[in-house]
């Protein structure tokens, strides 16, 4: 994918995570970041996101928007994130989505990345 960005977290080689951004121009799109489940509350996701915020910002990108599962719009929040609306699901018919906005300098300063 043109534009687009893969981290992978992996332990004795074994997948544990994975992020992926999709950059144009000052804006970044999280197209995922997924970590296993049995390597949740690891602090996996956390440095996953990190590193996103960092490759967007480094690819020139001043916001990174986030159509986040549900269940996962906490980890975001927490990650500094701002809810601004919600978008219809791409894979689910009639699922909406919370999209979230951030602000790579603020986020990045207010969380250490």
């Amino acid at each position: 994918m043109e534009n687009s960005l893969i981290c992978v977290a992996e332990s004795d080689s074994q997948l544990l995570g994975v992020a992926q951004l999709q950059v144009e121009e000052d804006e970044a799109f999280l197209a995922r970041l997924f970590v296993s489940p049995a390597r949740q509350k690891a602090g996996i996701g956390k440095s996953l996101f990190g590193w996103s915020i960092k490759a967007a910002h480094r690819a020139g990108a001043t916001r990174l928007l986030i159509d986040a599962d549900p269940l996962a719009a906490g980890f975001y929040q927490r990650m500094g994130a701002r809810q601004e609306g919600s978008v219809d699901s791409v894979t689910v018919p009639g699922w909406r989505k919370p999209r979230f906005r951030v602000t790579l300098s603020t986020c990045a300063s207010a969380h250490g990345f």
